[in-house]
Order: C-alpha cells, then sequence, then structure tokens
C-alpha cells in the first residue's frame, strides 16, 4: 500500500510539471511564438521606420551634483533644435514625436541602448528629445525640459576601459541646457543665462579654462554665448554680440588667429558671425550677410579650387550659404565639410574635390540630378546625414558598422556597402 501512495504522488507530480509547462508555451496550443523586438525591421522600401512605443534603456540620475545641476531661473534662451548628428562612426536622430534614434558603431557605449553591440537598424533610445549632438565615443541629447543626457565615453579615453566618465545608457548630466556640442573627447554645453560648461579631455586647453586639465565635471569658461563647436583638440564660440572665439590647440592655424601657438583661453578671431563649425584642422563660419569664412589647413591640398589654400587667418570662400557642417574626428586626412546655398542645394569639399551633392555621385551641369530641398546636413567621419523640408533621412558614404541605418529598407548590398549617394532611409524627423 505504501509502495502504490509513492507511485500516486510520482505521477500527480509528473502532470504539475507537463501543466506547468503548457501554461509557459501559451496554452493549449503548444507553440511558442518569438517576441518580435521592439525595433523590428519592417522591410519597408519606402524609408519609413515604426517608431518603438517605449525606448530600449532607461535613462539614469547622476551620482554628481554641482552647480551645473542647479536649475536655473533664466527665461527667453529657446533650447535650440539639433535634429540629425552624424558622429565618427554612428548617427543619431530625432523623430517628430521626440523618439532619439541611433545606430552605428558602439563599442564604447555611444548608442545609449545599455550594450556594445553595433546595429544598422536605428534604435529607439530614450523620449521627449529635442536636440543631439554625437562625439567620437560619446553622444549627447537634450530633452524638452533643458536637461542635458550623455552616454558613452565623455571624458577621453578611447574603448570601453570603465571609468568614471563612461555611461551604459542615458544619464542626466546638466540642468537648463538650451544647446551643446560634442568634440571628439571633449564636450561643451551653453546654459540658459548664456553661460558656456566644459568638461573632459583637455589636451592643448581645449576645454579654455587656462588649464590643460582634464575635467570630469563641468567648468564656467565665458559668458554671453550663443553657440558652440568642439573639434577633436579645439573650440570655436559665437558670443552675442556676434563675436567668434578659438582656443586649444592650433595645429596648421585651426584657431584662426594669424599664429599656430596653441591657447589656453579664449581668443576673438572674427566678428557678425553666426554660425561656426569645425574640423580636424580647419574651421567654417557663416556671417550675417551669408558669406562662408575659412581658415587652417586640410591634409590633402585644402578644400580645392582656386578660392580655398591653406591660412592661419580666416578668408572668405563662399557666399550666399545658409548652413554647413563638416567633420570632427580626429584623422587629419580626411575632409569632409558641407553647405547649404540659399537654393536648399548641398555643397560637399572633400579632399580637394568640389561638387554639388547629386543622387547618382556625378558631377552634373543641369541642376536636375542635385540633391535639393535640403535644410540641415550633418558630416561624420566617411558619412553623412541629410534633413529635407518635409522630414526625411537621407544618408550616404560608408556604411562602415551600419552608421548608415539602412537596415530599416529592403537593400540587395552587401553589409558595409559605401554610397555615392543619398540614399533615404526614414521620414517623419522633427522639423527644427
Amino acid at each position: 500500500m505504501q509502495i502504490e501512495n509513492r507511485k500516486i504522488i510520482t505521477l500527480l507530480a509528473i502532470v504539475t510539471i507537463l501543466l506547468i509547462s503548457m501554461t509557459a508555451c501559451g496554452g493549449n496550443s503548444g507553440t511558442n511564438e518569438p517576441t518580435p523586438p521592439q525595433n523590428q525591421n519592417t522591410g519597408s522600401n519606402t524609408g519609413q521606420t515604426n517608431t518603438p512605443t517605449q525606448p530600449t534603456a532607461t535613462p539614469t540620475e547622476p551620482e554628481q551634483t554641482g552647480e551645473w545641476m542647479i536649475p536655473l531661473n533664466a527665461t527667453g534662451r529657446a533650447i535650440e533644435r539639433n535634429i540629425i548628428a552624424a558622429g565618427g562612426e554612428h548617427s543619431l536622430a530625432v523623430m517628430e514625436n521626440g523618439t532619439l534614434m541611433a545606430w552605428g558603431l558602439n563599442e564604447s557605449y555611444q548608442l545609449g541602448d545599455g550594450t556594445t553591440n553595433n546595429t544598422n537598424i536605428p534604435l529607439a533610445v530614450m523620449d521627449n528629445v529635442v536636440s543631439v549632438y554625437a562625439g567620437y565615443t560619446h553622444s549627447m541629447a537634450i530633452t524638452s525640459d533643458g536637461v542635458l543626457w550623455v552616454m558613452g565615453n565623455t571624458g577621453g579615453t578611447m574603448g570601453v576601459d570603465r571609468g568614471p566618465t563612461v555611461y551604459n545608457t542615458p544619464t542626466r548630466f546638466m540642468e537648463s541646457v538650451v544647446a551643446a556640442s560634442a568634440g571628439t573627447n571633449h564636450s561643451m554645453a551653453i546654459r540658459a543665462d548664456s553661460s558656456l560648461w566644459a568638461w573632459g579631455d583637455n589636451f592643448s586647453g581645449r576645454l579654455g579654462d587656462g588649464t590643460t586639465e582634464r575635467q570630469l565635471n563641468p567648468v564656467r569658461i565665458m559668458e554671453n554665448v550663443v553657440s558652440v563647436a568642439a573639434g577633436p583638440s579645439h573650440t570655436f564660440a559665437i558670443t552675442e554680440d556676434g563675436g567668434l572665439w578659438s582656443w586649444g590647440r592650433n595645429l596648421n592655424g585651426v584657431l584662426g588667429d594669424g599664429t599656430e601657438e596653441d591657447r589656453h583661453s579664449p581668443v576673438r578671431i572674427l566678428e557678425n558671425i553666426t554660425t561656426v563649425a569645425t574640423g580636424h584642422s580647419f574651421g567654417l563660419a557663416l556671417d550675417n550677410e551669408g558669406n562662408m569664412w575659412a581658415w587652417g589647413s586640410v591634409g590633402n591640398g585644402g578644400f580645392g579650387g582656386s578660392a580655398w589654400h591653406v591660412t592661419t587667418t580666416p578668408e572668405i570662400v563662399a557666399e550666399g550659404i545658409i548652413a554647413m557642417d563638416a567633420h570632427t574626428a580626429n584623422v587629419a586626412s580626411v575632409v569632409n565639410a558641407f553647405a547649404i546655398n540659399q537654393s536648399n542645394q548641398l555643397i560637399r569639399w572633400q579632399n580637394g574635390d568640389i561638387r554639388f551633392v547629386s543622387f547618382d555621385g556625378s558631377r552634373r551641369s543641369s541642376n536636375q540630378h542635385y540633391f535639393e530641398n535640403v535644410i540641415d546636413v550633418s558630416a561624420g567621419l566617411t558619412h553623412a546625414l541629410a534633413m529635407t523640408h518635409d522630414g526625411e533621412l537621407w544618408v550616404w558614404g560608408s556604411d562602415e558598422h551600419g552608421k548608415l541605418g539602412t537596415g530599416l529598407i529592403n537593400d540587395t548590398h552587401p553589409a558595409g556597402f559605401e554610397r555615392s549617394s543619398p540614399t533615404l532611409i526614414m521620414n517623419g524627423l522633427m522639423l527644427p
């Protein structure tokens, strides 16, 4: 009788295990359908992407506290809208609903999804974003409440060597921010009171605080700033009166002050400036009449054309320009600079070659092949992003590490395929 009871208990245990297994598999169907990932590739060839309803990473609060974390009461300064950003080997874009999308190289957590996995499919990282900035190993985003969030390696140590400046997911870093810029190994931010702050590597005085000491926390640099551009080892800023200031390493006259001497504090170099951009060893600026100024050197023969040459002082090189951008990665032999003219056509300078960007990658005498309706452009090391007036995102250049984001479209090209002409990958971007 005792043996029979043991058999009954054993049978009941087996039945219980079977029932639990059937429940875990979805009831009596006997099948377990996998759950699609949040950032599923729809296979659409229209460039449309399905924006995930939830971000892939949970933003975290900072461990440090300081003056930069105290919200300001200053009003009147709107947060700038920097919708697209091409980093050294990754890309960022903001959708019309405020979702931050990131793709490409992720070895330093610069995509902010909590992993180091590269991806050619844009991932939803966080919500309520209005402006983004991409460095080489880090990214930054400003949310609608003026909070600056950082992700990746912000302090100058390459790779994923963990330290106090590596952030796996978006981390709240500064309050009341209206604009920012991500250099190769340092970062800049403008707060609502127009004060400029800097942190990260400080080789050759690129932070502008009068020293060459690395700063893990933001330090206050100057006042009355409206725009900033961080290069690989130097920085530019525009003040409210239109003055252009520069500091840091002065490789080949990149600071535009007429010398090749490094500057540890800001020096004024131009007047009536509205926009500034920088590459490895050259600077670009727009004045209030649409003139484009250039200075410095770019390694392989300058920008090309008789008007472009190496100089340590700014010179006018183009007219009728409304916007521009250049890559900031620490590679002197590569030049990748773009400008948008008053007809919203995109012009490119690359290693001594000037051309209008066209849809077949060639020079054309007719405007019908030009890439038009462009309102913003962002240059990476070997790739570029462009945004049109209707919120489309176009990409071209090297697709190494998936930085073009072509996983969103039906594509017969192999991974890493280089595109010489613009390709539409998504629409529905936030408009400036």
